[in-house]
């Protein structure tokens, strides 16, 4: 199994690698300069051979697609984006957003919101969101849950309201509010935790500060120059960054 792991991480780039790392929380040893061989020892000594063939798979769509695949929308998926846009009075729109390990089917921003939406068609199933929505709630200021009516029943059972996500559900391409979500500000600090260590030094250049240390050291500077408000604008650009489309 351990040359199956080697052959398949070394088709990925060392920009995925380093993430990858920042993802399954190897903050502690892990400090942002390290060169690929050394990505490559740390992460195959936290992820057994089926995470590897998960997070091979994730690569391949989130940062290989981009360039040789055309994404092809779920049946319908066109009308319901028009809908929810309208609903969100949103100015943007963007598609399969992945942040961390998790990827977003929709985010619509609006006014100074960010709204995160999971969609579950009719060959769905909406259990399968819970972790999804709730690690949503990192960074969005409103989650919900876009359903097929089909799914009413086991909606109802799951405990989506209480925790502050809202529903909406669809059929034949209308959709009706059944739950509105709970807003939730995010503040600069966790923003900052969510983007990647290369998306730091970036934004770290552009106000010239230091890029010495691994990604939490950069946090800690950034927080001392930049607003709520830009930390806000600079998260904006870096999920268009990590849009598929």
């Amino acid at each position: 199994m351990a040359l199956q792991k080697v052959d398949y991480y070394s088709s990925m780039n060392t920009a995925f690698l380093r993430e990858l790392a920042e993802g399954i929380n190897l903050s502690f040893r892990f400090h942002g300069d390290k060169n690929k061989d050394a990505l490559l020892r740390i992460l195959q000594r936290k992820l057994d051979a089926e995470k590897m063939g998960i997070v091979f798979k994730l690569y391949l769509t989130c940062f290989e697609a981009k360039d040789i695949v055309q994404v092809i929308k779920p049946k319908g998926m066109s009308e319901i984006v028009e809908k929810l846009e309208s609903f969100f009075s949103a100015s943007e729109y963007l598609h399969e957003v992945t942040v961390g390990l998790r990827r977003c089917d929709l985010v619509f921003f609006s006014a100074d919101h960010i709204n995160a939406i999971e969609v579950k068609s009719a060959l769905d199933k909406p259990k399968r969101a819970l972790d999804q929505l709730e690690y949503y709630k990192k960074w969005a200021n409103k989650v919900y849950l876009a359903y097929d009516v089909q799914h009413n029943k086991t909606v109802k059972r799951l405990t989506l309201k209480e925790n502050g996500v809202g529903l909406i559900q669809f059929s034949n391409g209308r959709i009706q509010l059944i739950n509105e979500a709970t807003f939730q500000e995010q503040n600069k600090v966790s923003l900052f935790s969510l983007m990647t260590y290369n998306y730091l030094r970036k934004i770290a250049r552009n106000f010239g500060i230091s890029l010495k240390g691994g990604k939490q050291a950069i946090s800690k500077r950034l927080d001392n120059v930049v607003t709520e408000s830009e930390a806000k604008a600079f998260f904006r650009d870096f999920l268009r960054t990590r849009a598929l489309i």
